[in-house]
C-alpha cells in the first residue's frame, strides 16, 4: 500500500464500551509546518510588540528632551553666565543698548571686575512684579551685585502625556530680558558752558552728539558793536556710571574755565561770566561814573545835552538815544549830590569792546522838595583807536546794589 502524507482517521472506543472519538492522526512533515506557523505569528507579535515599545519610547524621549531644553532654568543658566564667569565685556554691550555711556568698554570692565575681585557670584530666583518675567538676584559674597529678568516669548509648548487620550502637558518658553547693575549708579550731567569753549570727560572731548537745546546769548545780546562776536552759552549732556567723572572745561584762549563753573542744579553746572573787576576797574571806573553823572545832570536839566553826548560815540546808539530825550517834564534841580557811588561787572569782550555796570543814587532838592534817583547803567564802551567812547547802554533795575 502506497504511503501518503494525508492524516489517517482513527477511531477509538472508550473501555466501558462507551461512544467512539476520533482523532486525526498528523504525520511528522505536517507537525513541523504548524508549528512553524505558531512560531511566526509569535515572534510577529513580539515584533509588533518592540516596535510598537520603541515608538512609544522615542515619542516621549522626544517629548522630555524638547521640554527639558526649553526649561527657563537654562536660559536663566545662560544668563548667569555672564556674572559667574565674569564676562563683563559682553555686559557693556548690553547695557549700552538703551543708555549711552561716556566710559569706554576698558574703563567699564576695568571697574566691574575691580568691585567683582575674587568674589563668589551667585544667583537667586526672587519674586516679580510682572507675571510675565522671572527675575533673579545676582550677590557677590553675598551683596547685592546685580539682577536680570527673564521675559515670555508668546510661544508655549505642549504634548501629550498618554498619546491619543488627550492628556497633555507643556510650558512657556522664556528668552532673556533685562538687565540691571545695581552697583552702577547712572548719572546725567549737565554743563552749560561758552559755546566757543571745549569740554572733556574722562579724557573724551565732547562734540555736537552731546549739545542740548538751542545757545544761550548771555546779558550784553544785541549791545555788542560791530564786528564783536560776544558770548554765547551752549549745554551739554551726557551720562556715567562709575562714579564722578573727571570733567575739563577749556576757554578760547586755552584758560581753565572749570573752576567758574557754578552748581546751579542737580548734576548741572553753568558757567558764570568771569568779570574783571581787579584788572579794569582802576583803568574805567572815572570814565564810566562821569558819564553816569553826567546822564543824571542832563535828566534834570542841570547839564547840556552836549556833555553827555560828548562822551558818546557820535552816530550811535547812545548818541541817538541821548539826543532824542525828551526831559523837558523834569524840574531842574536846585542842589543835587551823587551818593553811594558804585561800579561793578567789568569785562572785555574782544579786545575793544568794554562793559561794566554803574550804580548812582542822585540825590535832588527842587523847589525844597527832596528827591532820590537811584540810577543803574550797564554801559558798553568802543576803543576808537585814539579814545574809548560810550556806544550803548541799559537802564537797568532802580534798586541799589548790594
Amino acid at each position: 500500500m502506497a504511503k501518503t502524507n494525508e492524516p489517517a482517521d482513527i477511531e477509538v472506543r472508550g473501555a466501558k464500551g462507551g461512544k467512539k472519538r476520533r482523532y486525526t492522526k498528523y504525520t511528522r512533515t505536517h507537525l513541523k509546518l504548524r508549528n512553524l506557523r505558531f512560531f511566526i505569528m509569535w515572534a510577529a507579535l513580539v515584533a509588533l510588540l518592540v516596535v510598537g515599545m520603541i515608538r512609544i519610547h522615542a515619542y516621549f524621549d522626544r517629548c522630555l528632551t524638547e521640554l527639558e531644553a526649553m526649561q527657563y532654568t537654562y536660559v536663566a543658566d545662560e544668563m548667569a553666565k555672564i556674572f559667574t564667569e565674569k564676562r563683563f565685556d559682553e555686559l557693556f554691550e548690553y547695557e549700552t543698548c538703551d543708555a549711552e555711556y561716556l566710559e569706554t568698554r576698558q574703563d567699564y570692565v576695568e571697574y566691574l571686575n575691580k568691585l567683582a575681585g575674587d568674589a563668589v557670584i551667585e544667583y537667586t530666583q526672587t519674586s516679580s512684579v510682572n507675571p510675565r518675567e522671572k527675575r533673579y538676584l545676582v550677590t557677590a559674597d553675598g551683596k547685592a551685585f546685580a539682577e536680570f529678568t527673564l521675559k515670555e516669548t508668546g510661544k508655549e509648548y505642549t504634548y501629550e502625556i498618554i498619546p491619543l487620550i488627550g492628556y497633555t502637558d507643556g510650558d512657556k518658553y522664556y528668552e532673556p530680558g533685562d538687565i540691571y547693575i545695581n552697583i552702577l549708579q547712572p548719572v546725567v550731567y549737565d554743563y552749560i558752558i561758552p559755546s566757543n569753549a571745549t569740554i572733556s570727560v574722562n579724557g573724551q572731548t565732547l562734540g555736537e552728539e552731546h549739545a542740548v537745546g538751542q545757545d544761550e546769548e548771555l546779558f550784553f545780546e544785541g549791545h555788542l558793536y560791530k564786528g564783536v562776536e560776544g558770548y554765547k552759552l551752549r549745554s551739554y549732556r551726557f551720562t556715567c556710571a562709575l562714579g564722578e567723572p573727571e570733567v575739563v572745561v577749556t576757554g578760547a584762549d586755552g584758560s581753565d574755565l572749570t573752576g567758574v563753573l557754578q552748581e546751579v542744579g542737580q548734576d548741572t553746572w553753568k558757567y558764570e561770566f568771569a568779570y574783571q573787576d581787579e584788572e579794569l576797574k582802576p583803568m574805567f571806573e572815572n570814565p564810566a561814573v562821569e558819564f553816569v553823572k553826567q546822564w543824571c545832570l542832563f535828566s534834570t536839566h542841570n547839564t547840556k545835552r552836549a556833555n553827555v553826548t560828548s562822551l558818546t560815540l557820535e552816530g550811535s546808539s547812545a548818541y541817538t538815544f541821548i539826543q532824542n530825550y525828551e526831559n523837558t517834564w523834569i524840574t531842574t534841580a536846585d542842589k543835587y549830590e551823587f551818593q553811594n557811588i558804585s561800579t561793578s561787572n567789568y569785562a572785555m569782550i574782544g579786545d575793544k569792546v568794554l562793559t561794566c555796570e554803574v550804580f548812582i543814587n542822585y540825590h535832588t532838592t527842587s523847589k525844597k522838595k527832596v528827591n532820590d534817583y537811584p540810577t543803574r547803567c550797564r554801559l558798553y564802551v568802543v576803543n576808537t583807536g585814539k579814545n574809548w567812547r560810550v556806544y550803548d547802554f541799559e537802564l537797568l533795575s532802580t534798586t541799589e546794589q548790594d
